[in-house]
């Protein structure tokens, strides 16, 4: 019961839907309407326009929310971002990954070229975009590349994609073949026991990238799990049920 409590709440937020939200400002709409009120009788005390009814914009949860959330794509564009910062590149390649995440992270200190298959109008200085298919990446290469929270969702049809069951592996391939001898690759998505939500993301076991990038050498691997980054073995993360898995990946 519990669990398809979860998944239908999953569903309904995937749509756009949030219940808990729509009940919180609903149970807030009272207190709504005394406070436009008490602060109609301010104004007129303090000589000020009161407010006008037709021109009130309720927002009925922003003080029962919290300050700010760092959830698990907080901490894994904030990991990726400190370790991108570590080897200083001039330019970097991201595929698929939150502009408003990681991408404003690294454009911070270098200039970034932003790979998705859906289109983008940015004017952002140090930001080129490219639309593309980010299974494929032809011609595309650097000595720094990033995709997170990107993977999970390749070949799933959810972002105009096509269907594709190896899509997650493909993607893989396509990420490793983009950079340089040398060079540095950082990925992140959900890992533990394989499976696919269909059509909302993966769950990827976590030896996937080491098998399949075999030019590679593992620099670091972490998760996100309980609100907290830490180190772990691939290993044993395969019999989780979920976690997101945080690769540092170096070209050999």
């Amino acid at each position: 019961m519990r669990d398809g409590a979860r998944r239908a709440g999953l569903t309904l937020a995937l749509a756009g839907v949030d219940p808990r939200a729509t009940i919180r400002a609903i149970a807030n709409v009272p207190r709504f309407v005394a406070q436009h009120r008490e602060f109609r009788r301010l104004s007129r005390t303090a000589g000020t326009p009161p407010p006008r009814w037709r021109e009130s914009l309720p927002a009925l949860t922003d003080a029962s929310d919290s300050a700010g959330t760092m959830g698990e794509y907080f901490l894994a564009d904030l990991w990726a971002a400190r370790q991108i910062q570590r080897q200083h590149p001039e330019r970097h390649l991201d595929v698929g990954s939150r502009i408003d995440g990681l991408v404003a992270h690294l454009l911070t200190f270098t200039t970034v070229d932003v790979v998705d298959i859906r289109p983008l109008v940015s004017t952002i200085e140090g930001l080129r975009f490219v639309q593309a298919d980010a299974s494929v990446l032809d011609g595309i290469r650097a000595t720094s590349v990033s995709s997170f929270h990107a993977l999970e969702h390749f070949g799933l049809g959810r972002y105009g994609d096509p269907l594709d069951p190896l899509g997650h592996v493909k993607g893989l391939t396509a990420l490793g073949g983009a950079v340089e001898r040398g060079g540095h690759l950082y990925v992140g998505y959900p890992v533990g026991r394989e499976r696919v939500v269909f059509n909302a993301h993966r769950v990827i076991d976590p030896r996937l990238a080491i098998r399949t990038l075999t030019d590679f050498e593992l620099v670091e691997f972490a998760i996100v799990a309980d609100g907290t980054v830490s180190a772990a073995d691939p290993e044993e993360v395969a019999s989780r049920e979920y976690a997101v898995g945080l690769y540092h990946f170096r070209r050999t």
